[in-house]
């Protein structure tokens, strides 16, 4: 009987320390959390300061015009019935947008191929 008992306070105590050791473990982790984040947060400007981040050209913005337009289009396929006036305006302010990038291009001078292309190919 008096081993079952002995058992029994062992095990007891046993929990009692798994349930400290546990807290103790989260804390730990809190407190390197912590630190890594402080760590992180004052070597963040040394670690990218060398990189610069490049404007954004016209072609670009052209690029992400003619995709939301794109992408406008296909929303227009598969959309709702309660959204379809949303959606055709979506469409048409896309393609607005394309088309004075567009406009906006042929005003500067940038064209799609090189310069020299603009001829008709001869044939040999």
């Amino acid at each position: 009987m008096k081993f079952y008992v002995f058992c029994f306070k062992l095990k007891h105590r046993l929990n009692e320390v798994n349930k400290g050791l546990k807290i103790l473990f989260c804390c730990i982790n809190i407190m390197l959390f912590k630190i890594k984040l402080q760590i992180y947060k004052r070597a963040l400007p040394y670690l990218f300061s060398g990189i610069k981040k490049q404007q954004p050209t016209l072609f670009d913005y052209i690029n992400e015009a003619r995709l939301d337009w794109h992408n406008a289009l296909r929303e227009y396929d598969f959309g709702d019935r309660e959204l379809i006036d949303y959606l055709a305006l979506k469409i048409l302010t896309a393609e607005r947008r394309y088309i004075t990038l567009l406009q906006q291009a042929r005003h500067q001078g940038i064209t799609a191929w090189p310069l020299n292309l603009t001829e008709p190919i001869k044939n040999k």
